[in-house]
């Protein structure tokens, strides 16, 4: 598995990884993972229903929440936020990279977390994630 980025004290994003590596992600300590991906992104991309069966087979709670940023809408965000808030302990959050799952933690912290957008984008950019570029979307899903 590739590097883990912390986002708060409950989530964390890292890239694809292999369903072979969710024991190592349960070691961890991770309860939960949520895989942001769409099936058939790339070709040798496991499939959800694949990592699924890994990750319960390694005592993981897994759900699968995809975006895709050209069809992203309030109920991704909603659904992402469900299962943060259902989950029991800390989170391992994946996509390709870690960036949509990393914008995707942004916007649910805005929308219904209430954290202020700059102090979003700065708790991701320590992270190592630049989202300035997805402030626009932040304002737009931020609370009236």
């Amino acid at each position: 598995m590739g590097p883990v980025h912390t986002l708060d004290s409950k989530v964390s994003v890292t890239g694809q990884f292999a369903p072979a590596e969710m024991a190592d992600v349960a070691a961890q300590g991770f309860g939960t993972v949520i895989n942001n991906r769409n099936d058939g992104e790339q070709p040798g991309q496991p499939a959800s229903e694949e990592e699924r069966l890994a990750a319960e087979s390694a005592g993981l709670v897994y759900h699968h929440i995809p975006m895709a940023p050209q069809a992203l809408g309030p109920e991704v965000i909603e659904a992402f936020h469900n299962a943060l808030t259902a989950a029991s302990g800390p989170v391992l959050v994946h996509c390709g990279s870690g960036m949509r799952s990393a914008a995707l933690w942004a916007l649910r912290q805005v929308r219904y977390e209430g954290q202020s957008i700059d102090d979003t984008l700065s708790k991701t950019a320590e992270a190592g994630f630049n989202l300035e570029g997805l402030r626009p979307m932040l304002q737009a899903f931020a609370p009236d």
